[in-house]
């Protein structure tokens, strides 16, 4: 779905001036989510998913003579599109339900294999190519013969003897060349083959001592461990673009993970149904109550995902997960970023969720059994932990 050049400034509630390369373009009147655009290509009803990109739009008129005659709706494309509606909130609200079941993640064994076999791998760098020795031309013959010459004039002779001389200084020059060119190949040749023996002395030899360091190296190679995180990070899809930190200290076991969760406006804040009789949607806008609430599950949904592909990932015993979002600071006027949720885990209290019915899970109250830091009242209204 496209997007076109548009920003907006706040003319009244509900009523939006919307500004485009050539300017005023048209007026849109209605709250965040549905609205009428009134503009030079007639009348339109504009149904929209905040925070989805998913949008409906719907030509109520247009300049002609007949722009009272309602348009004809197609109700299999509005019901189409109430479930897609439906289909995207679940995501952003139940974001909760993708945790993978961590009794069925990575174990120590077969991670410690993936690490072994990438401490296994030959020297795959190829023997640097030795120069072959150039293969001389066949060399100019001064004399034809005994009979060479017998019936040319003398000066005849002489020219011939010329180029014959000619020919084998050509010949010899050629030679001093190629021999000159072979020699400065062969030099870059050795040169090249003594760092790549080498290399590959030292590899065989590293190679050797990790196998029979292996314990000992796999314990401590926090990089190793960062990477296959940062691998499955990589690999999840979410609803909007997300920024993750995290560090892992094996002494401790533990996973440290940072998120920057989505923003309380992105919850969209209306709902819609088919009326009676199906040609039309209806709007209701939701309470600021509901919103703060399922903003509440969608950011516990979250860090409980996180939680679970870093337990699925990495077989290790404890991970803190900590969510912040962005809010304006009312004594600097700058945006910061303020910390509203952490939680810190065990792997074998995690690990007692049922994975097969997360439809029945509660990500906040799941969260709840926990070691949790949070700062929520009862109407999901969230503060800045200390």
């Amino acid at each position: 779905m496209g997007f076109r050049f548009r920003r907006s400034i706040s003319v009244c509630p509900g009523v939006r001036i919307n500004i485009g390369k050539s300017g005023v373009s048209s007026m849109s009147i209605g709250p965040r989510g549905a609205s009428v655009t009134v503009g030079k290509r007639g009348t339109h009803a504009n149904i929209g998913l905040p925070g989805t990109g998913l949008s409906y739009r719907k030509k109520m008129s247009d300049n002609s003579s007949d722009k009272n005659i309602p348009a004809q709706v197609d109700n299999s494309e509005l019901i189409k599109y109430l479930e897609t509606i439906e289909s995207e909130m679940d995501c952003i609200i139940n974001i909760h339900l993708l945790t993978p079941n961590i009794n069925n993640g990575i174990s120590f064994q077969t991670l410690k294999l993936q690490y072994q076999q990438s401490l296994s791998v030959p020297f795959n760098i190829h023997q640097p190519l030795k120069p072959t020795k150039p293969i001389p031309n066949e060399k100019p013959i001064l004399s034809n013969g005994i009979f060479a010459g017998f019936f040319d004039t003398e000066k005849s002779k002489q020219q011939h003897q010329i180029q014959l001389q000619a020919d084998l200084k050509h010949w010899e020059e050629n030679n001093i060349k190629n021999n000159a060119n072979y020699i400065k190949k062969r030099i870059a040749w050795a040169n090249e083959y003594a760092l790549w023996h080498s290399d590959k002395t030292e590899h065989d030899h590293t190679r050797l001592q990790n196998q029979s360091q292996i314990n000992e190296l796999f314990s401590t190679d926090r990089n190793f461990f960062e990477n296959k995180l940062n691998e499955a990070l990589a690999l999840t899809e979410w609803p909007r673009e997300t920024n993750i930190s995290f560090e892992v200290i094996l002494d401790q076991s533990l996973m440290i993970i940072d998120v920057d969760l989505p923003e309380f406006e992105d919850i969209p804040e209306v709902n819609f149904r088919l009326n009676k009789k199906g040609d039309g949607l209806l709007e209701k806008q939701k309470s600021g109550k509901q919103i703060r609430l399922e903003y509440a599950q969608l950011v516990h949904g979250i860090l409980m995902r996180i939680a679970g592909i870093g337990f699925y990932c990495l077989p290790l015993n404890s991970v803190k997960v900590s969510g912040y979002t962005q809010r304006i600071n009312n004594a600097t006027g700058y945006v910061e970023d303020e910390y509203i949720l952490a939680v810190e885990i065990q792997r074998e209290a995690f690990s007692s969720l049922n994975f097969d019915a997360l439809d029945n899970v509660n990500p906040v109250h799941a969260l709840e059994q926990y070691n949790l830091s949070r700062e929520m009242s009862v109407t999901g209204l969230f503060k800045k932990l200390n």
